[in-house]
C-alpha cells in the first residue's frame, strides 16, 4: 500500500502523527486508496501499536512494531536494526515503544 501510493504521489505519505493519521491519509487519498484498510496492531488494546515515520520529503520510511516474543527477531532480510534511523528520519507521536535496535522491537526501513 505504501509503494502503490509513492508510485502515484512521488513521496510516501508525510506529516503523520499516528497509526490513525496515517490510515485516514491513505484511505482519504481516493482512487483505489478508499477500499484499503490498513490493520491496527492485534494487541492494540493492550497499549501495543504500529508505527511509522518518515523524512520530511517522502523518500524514505520506517514501520515499526513491538514483538511479542523478542525471540521472533531473526535480524535477517530487511529488518532495520540500527538505533539510528536513516537520515532525515524522525518518529512523530507515539514513537515505539522500544528503539529500533531493541530485540523487542521489529522495524522495517525501505
Amino acid at each position: 500500500m505504501l509503494e502503490v501510493y509513492y508510485n502515484q504521489y512521488n513521496q510516501y505519505p508525510t506529516g503523520i502523527t499516528s497509526w490513525q493519521d496515517l490510515q485516514t491519509k491513505i484511505t482519504n487519498a481516493g482512487g483505489n486508496f478508499s477500499s484499503i484498510t490498513i490493520p491496527n496492531d492485534p494487541l492494540a488494546s493492550q497499549g501495543r501499536h504500529y508505527t511509522y515515520a518518515t523524512d520530511a520529503s517522502g523518500t524514505v520510511y520506517v514501520l515499526a512494531a513491538t514483538l511479542e516474543d523478542p525471540s521472533d527477531n531473526t535480524n535477517s532480510g530487511t529488518i532495520f536494526t540500527s538505533s539510528t534511523l536513516p537520515n532525515g528520519v524522525s518518529w512523530e507521536t507515539p514513537a515505539p515503544q522500544a528503539s529500533c535496535g531493541s530485540p523487542t522491537t521489529f522495524c522495517l526501513s525501505l
